[in-house]
Order: C-alpha cells, then sequence, then structure tokens
C-alpha cells in the first residue's frame, strides 16, 4: 500500500473511531471498535517508514507500562 494512501485511510479510520467513542456513552461497543483498532494499527505500520522499529516501540512501551502497574 503506498504511504500516502495509507495515511490518508489512517485519518479516516481515526475519525470512525472518534464517532463510535462519542456517540455510543463515550465508549464504544467492543464488536465496532476492535476491528477499528486493529485497521488502525495496520494502516500506521503501512504508513510507517520503519515499520519494524514502530513495532519494537509499541512492544516496548506495551512492557514499560505492564511493569509500572
Amino acid at each position: 500500500m503506498e504511504r500516502y494512501s495509507a495515511i490518508k485511510q489512517l485519518a479516516v479510520t481515526s475519525a470512525e473511531l472518534i464517532e463510535q467513542v462519542q456517540f455510543d456513552d463515550h465508549q464504544g461497543k467492543p464488536e465496532k471498535i476492535e476491528p477499528l483498532l486493529a485497521r488502525i494499527i495496520t494502516l500506521a505500520l503501512a504508513a510507517s517508514a520503519d515499520p519494524e522499529a514502530l513495532k519494537t516501540s509499541l512492544f516496548q512501551k506495551e512492557n514499560t507500562e505492564k511493569g509500572e502497574k
């Protein structure tokens, strides 16, 4: 996927996620939100100049946050 196209689709998908959260009692419905979250991650990796570095960064942050709790 072309990077520019992925960035545009990422923006649209993010807006869809915001709509779900705003109009479903500010929580959203998991069956609607989870596919959007998966799509956002996929598009972010496609839009990244270095997808492997992005993956590493995400997992390091996740592990750091888990360790802090």
